[in-house]
């Protein structure tokens, strides 16, 4: 009879399983069957686990831990119905795998159900269930494990998860504001000193305006993030537009205030027209804006920026490549991972992850070639869109799934 439940007993019962097998397989001639029993119910007594047998639909055999898990008596036990226990919910499912599992139906050995304590206090379990001979008639035996403590870590942990989570996004969007603020800063302070000049003025209201609209982009975002709007369908966008726009946007900071710490950076462009694709005009100028900041912040002595776009049959590119002090090996191979950065505590180290992201989500491919002592150059590739026959525009989607 023990032998026979034993037998299906789970692994993780560990050394207990083993000592209890091995005490009812190896021979030993001259041990009593009432020491043998013996022994077999003290293991079973001091078992962290509950262990008990359900025959007619009643407890008919179980150990202290069955006890002090659900919180009655063991006659209480006893006189109730094996689903009494058992949370409403799950009641129907439990009483169903008993009867088919006696019958003989495949069914699996482990699952998780509720239970609920005397006092009502609900209780996760694992159940580790096989059918057994119990007094000659056929039984369910039961191991059941108190998963209540593990539910409640594993809740914390995913808490935490999403704390880091919410942790990571408040920093992305402290890198945008700072980035769109420093524009909007810097272009008023610019304005404050040329008031006389209108087109100027014009000019700069302009630019403080389309900083303010990206700015609530970054809004938009966090409002996608957190499920509270749809995601913005894609439009037809002019790279050639988009680089005009992230110079023009930060110019208070690669011209003006450079010259006025009594360095020089130029900044050139080489633009080839026909580069068209499906994007977001405002995403694709925060990628653009980023790698900006990014080489002005390599080249601390000042040095040249230089964009270049080209188009291929399929694709659209731009490069930005600066004169700056490079990067190592083992950072280039870092670059796109969030919070890595090698320009200090000043840095979220957030810009080229974004950056990958944005890509990601237009299809396209981002890549850094950077040297020590020779610069950096970033490489972006999205799938070029072309007039159809009918005037109509399409994507070259067949060189869109290649990249991915």
């Amino acid at each position: 009879m023990y032998t026979a439940k034993l037998s299906r007993c789970p692994r993780w019962l560990g050394r207990d399983q083993n000592r209890v097998r091995a005490m009812h397989t190896e021979p030993k001639p001259d041990l009593p069957v009432t020491e043998a029993e013996g022994q077999y119910r003290g293991l079973l007594e001091t078992a962290s686990d509950a262990i008990t047998i359900m025959q007619d639909r009643r407890y008919v055999s179980f150990n202290r831990a069955w006890v002090d898990l659900l919180g009655y008596t063991p006659d209480e036990i006893r006189a109730h119905d094996i689903v009494d226990f058992v949370d409403p919910a799950s009641r129907a499912m439990v009483e169903g795998r008993y009867e088919q599992r006696l019958r003989g139906d495949p069914l699996p050995t482990r699952y998780e159900v509720k239970l609920r304590k005397k006092d009502g206090t609900p209780i996760d379990v694992e159940l580790h269930v096989s059918v057994i001979v119990y007094q000659g008639k056929p039984a369910v035996q039961a191991i059941i494990r108190d998963m209540t403590e593990y539910k409640l870590l594993q809740e914390q942990l995913i808490r935490t998860e999403r704390l880091q989570a919410v942790g990571q996004m408040a920093t992305g969007v402290a890198h945008d504001f700072n980035n769109l603020l420093a524009i909007i800063l810097g272009r008023a302070q610019l304005l404050s000193q040329h008031l006389e000049d209108q087109q100027a003025v014009k000019r700069g209201l302009q630019i403080i305006e389309k900083a303010a609209v990206d700015g609530a982009e970054v809004v938009r975002r966090i409002q996608h993030f957190t499920g509270l709007r749809w995601q913005k369908p894609f439009a037809i966008v002019d790279v050639n537009a988009i680089v005009r726009d992230a110079v023009a946007i930060t110019r208070p900071r690669w011209q003006e205030e450079v010259q006025a710490r009594g360095i020089t950076v130029q900044l050139t462009t080489s633009l080839t027209p026909g580069g068209l694709v499906e994007g977001e005009a405002i995403e694709l100028r925060e990628v653009l804006v980023n790698l900006i900041f990014n080489a002005l912040d390599a080249m601390p002595q000042g040095g040249i920026i230089r964009l270049n776009t080209a188009t291929t049959a399929r694709h659209a590119l731009l490069t930005i490549a600066d004169t700056g002090g490079g990067m190592t090996p083992a950072a280039q191979r870092r670059a796109f991972e969030p919070f890595f950065t090698t320009k200090g505590p000043q840095s979220s180290g957030l810009g080229l992850s974004i950056s990958y992201g944005i890509m990601q989500r237009h299809g396209g491919v981002i890549a850094v070639d950077s040297h020590i002592g020779r610069g950096t150059t970033v490489t972006i590739t999205l799938p070029r869109v072309q007039r159809r026959g009918d005037g109509s525009m399409g994507q070259h989607r067949e060189g869109n799934e290649a990249m991915r």
